[in-house]
């Protein structure tokens, strides 16, 4: 298989499942699904990183810039529900409720954000950012990706 086949198959799953992702509801979202959307982002920021090494003229830091933007605050919803799950698993909600009630209000302003237009900038200039990366995967290098 073709190296630039191989990357733009993978570079299509990861933006399709992140996109799929971004295109739900965020109010609906589990814990489990900021999880695969930040596992999603850390490969296709392997990949990136992979395409740059294969062509040096790939400049990758505009792609990496919006990856961050979705991935931090998903980072951020997702600690603030781990924290949560953790206190109520080892039952101190009852000796921690103003804590838990600041935690509970941190979670929903940090979900509205995210669901607000922050998501659908972030989708928009994702799929800008995807046009210019598949492009520059016809030229990347083989005797590069082996190096890898």
């Amino acid at each position: 298989m073709k190296l630039a086949v191989a990357l733009r198959h993978q570079y299509l799953k990861r933006s399709d499942r992140i996109l799929g992702l971004l295109d739900l509801p965020v109010q609906a979202w589990t814990m489990d699904e900021y999880h695969v959307l930040r596992v999603e982002i850390k490969k296709l920021m392997a990949l990136l990183s992979l395409i740059k090494d294969c062509n040096p003229d790939f400049k990758h830091k505009k792609v990496s810039r919006i990856m961050k933007a979705i991935f931090a605050p998903a980072g951020n919803i997702r600690e603030t529900q781990i924290l949560i799950s953790a206190l109520k698993h080892f039952q101190l909600t009852h000796s921690l409720p103003g804590y838990i009630q600041k935690l509970n209000q941190d979670l929903e302003t940090a979900i509205a954000l995210y669901e607000s237009d922050i998501r659908e900038r972030l989708k928009r200039n994702f799929r800008k950012a995807s046009k210019k990366c598949l492009s520059h995967m016809s030229s990347a290098k083989r005797k590069k990706a082996t190096a890898y």
